[in-house]
C-alpha cells in the first residue's frame, strides 16, 4: 500500500481523509481502505495490448481492468477532484512499467488536453499521473512533448470509428523534445486506442525513435 508524503498528510489535516475508490473515511493516513485494496488487486492486468490505426501499431500496458473499484478511483480523480489519488495511481503505473523490463525511456509525456479543457476541469488527470510515474522511474517529464491543437468531442461519449474520426489530426508533437528519443506516453484509460494511436503518430512524425504507451486502466474488450 502506498503511504502519503508529508504534504499529503498536511492536506489530510485540513480535508477529511477518504478512500480513493469508495470515498469512505479511512484512518492511518493511507489512500485506500482494506476492502477496496483487495478488490483492486483482483483487477490487475498483465496484458500488453496492441492497437492499429493509420498503419501504426501501438503497444499499451495497463495496471488494472477498467471495472469496479479501479474505475471508481479514476472517476474520482477525473471528475471528483480527488487529486491526491494521482500519486498512488502513478506509483502503481511506474511499478507496472518496471515489470515489463523494456528498454529505458528517455522522456515521459502524457496525452494532452486543450487549454480550454484544462481550464474547465482545473487539471489534466493524465498529467498528474504521468508526473508521478516519471518521478518514480527517474525519467525526465516533458509537459508539452505533445499538444492538442483542436477541440474534440469527449471520447467516452463516442463509439468505434467515431472515436478515430474525432481525434484524427488533433495532436502535434514537439520535435525538439522528442526527436531521436524513446518516449513513454501516459493516459488514465485506454478503450479503443484511438487517442494513443494519434498521439503516437504525432510523436513518430516529430522524429521520436520509439513510443510505448501506458495507462492506469484498460477498458478494451478481450482480444483487442
Amino acid at each position: 500500500m502506498v503511504k502519503p508524503r508529508l504534504w499529503d498528510k498536511l492536506l489530510f489535516l485540513i480535508y477529511p481523509n477518504s478512500c480513493m475508490c469508495c470515498a469512505e473515511p479511512i484512518d492511518g493516513g493511507s489512500y485506500i481502505c482494506g476492502d477496496c485494496l483487495r478488490e483492486l488487486n483482483k483487477l490487475r492486468s498483465d496484458k500488453v495490448r496492441r492497437f492499429s490505426h493509420k498503419r501504426r501499431e501501438v503497444r499499451v500496458c495497463s495496471v488494472y481492468r477498467y471495472d469496479g473499484v479501479a474505475a471508481s478511483a479514476i472517476k474520482r480523480l477525473k471528475f471528483g477532484y480527488a487529486a491526491t489519488s494521482a500519486r498512488p495511481l502513478g506509483v502503481a503505473l511506474a511499478n507496472r512499467v518496471r515489470r515489463l523490463k523494456c528498454d529505458r525511456f528517455d522522456v515521459v509525456c502524457c496525452v494532452p488536453m486543450t487549454g480550454r479543457a484544462v481550464a474547465e476541469r482545473g487539471f489534466n488527470q493524465a498529467e498528474l499521473i504521468a508526473r508521478v510515474t516519471a518521478r518514480e522511474l527517474g525519467i525526465k517529464y516533458v509537459p508539452r512533448a505533445v499538444s492538442k491543437i483542436r477541440e474534440t468531442a469527449e471520447q467516452h461519449k463516442l463509439q468505434g470509428s467515431a472515436r478515430l474520426r474525432n481525434v484524427s489530426g488533433a495532436f502535434k508533437a514537439d520535435s525538439r523534445a522528442v526527436s531521436g528519443r524513446s518516449v513513454l506516453i501516459i493516459d488514465d484509460v485506454v478503450t479503443t486506442g484511438a487517442t494513443l494511436c494519434e498521439c503516437t503518430a504525432a510523436l513518430l512524425s516529430a522524429g521520436a525513435k520509439s513510443v510505448f504507451c501506458a495507462t492506469v486502466a484498460s477498458a478494451a474488450k478481450a482480444g483487442r
